[in-house]
């Protein structure tokens, strides 16, 4: 297996961030259900930005790969700018473009083969639109021509994972002790998955927050380009510290495995994912 397809591919099925009744379909908003409001001081988590506000975020992803053999993929960083272009009403239009992607240890012997491989990220656009909830209602992603089929679907991925980037805040007030979940589902490389994500608000301290996160991931049965999904589970933990108003956390530390059970060539096998991520955010 070589290195740079496994962080291209592999790192599209990782749960970034983001029941009731029926699983809710891919495009459909998050389920959002309040278990505990918390204590008093309670106040609305929302998103409160003006046009020409600016947020760049730098992730910092580290994963090891086993799929029969061990693959050790050296932490990558990715950087990406979002501006708020527009504000009408309930409509947060953000346009986002994708900086440089680097590996920090330019000492691995991978490190050339994946960031040639992850260039054709640099520059590309794109744009979402939020409410102030954080949900999102519409994102798309400006894919240049002569791409690589597999830089395609990871930029693809991108967009369907657009959701799981930010906190789904309920319409409640909130204080510190409040739990919630939200129910999703995702397409990743056409593969439906039914997330649902536990919050609880540890602590809110005028405007700055800090939030506990468990992420759960149940993958469908189904075709992807290549092979065929069997089944699959993912669980994630991590801790948002942020800003009550910006876009995103102003910082994110999660940790996580998916295990994968997929069909190729008449053979079976678990692709197993354990991944580490660290998410910083400034204000411009």
């Amino acid at each position: 297996m070589k290195r740079p397809l496994a962080v291209l591919c592999v790192a599209s099925l990782v749960p970034l961030l983001a029941a009731c009744g029926d699983d809710p379909e891919p495009g459909d908003g998050p389920v959002v259900e309040v278990q505990e409001q918390g204590a008093e001081p309670r106040a609305r988590l929302v998103i409160d930005v003006e046009v020409g506000h600016t947020e760049t975020t730098v992730m910092t992803l580290d994963q090891d790969v086993d799929a029969g053999q061990s693959v050790d993929v050296p932490p990558i960083e990715m950087t990406l700018t979002n501006e708020v272009v527009s504000v009408d009403g309930d409509a947060i239009r953000v346009d986002t473009t994708y900086g440089e992607s680097r590996v920090a240890d330019q000492d691995d012997p991978a490190a050339a083969d994946i960031e040639a491989a992850l260039s054709e990220l640099t520059g590309v656009t794109g744009s979402t639109t939020f409410t102030p909830s954080g949900e999102v209602t519409d994102s798309e992603i400006d894919i240049p021509d002569g791409v690589t089929s597999t830089v395609r679907q990871s930029m693809e991925q991108l967009t369907d994972q657009s959701s799981s980037l930010t906190v789904a805040f309920p319409e409640e007030e909130l204080g510190a002790g409040a739990t919630w979940t939200a129910s999703s589902a995702l397409e990743l490389n056409g593969i439906e998955v039914q997330q649902t994500t536990s919050y609880e608000l540890v602590s809110l301290e005028g405007d700055q927050y800090v939030i506990e996160v468990e992420v759960t991931q149940e993958f469908e049965p189904g075709e992807a380009e290549g092979f065929e999904v069997v089944s699959g589970d993912g669980t994630s933990t991590g801790t948002m510290r942020g800003t009550v108003g910006n876009l995103t956390a102003s910082e994110v530390t999660t940790s996580g495995r998916t295990d994968i059970r997929v069909e190729a060539g008449g053979q079976e096998q678990t692709v197993s994912t354990e991944t580490e991520m660290t998410v910083r955010t400034t204000v411009d």
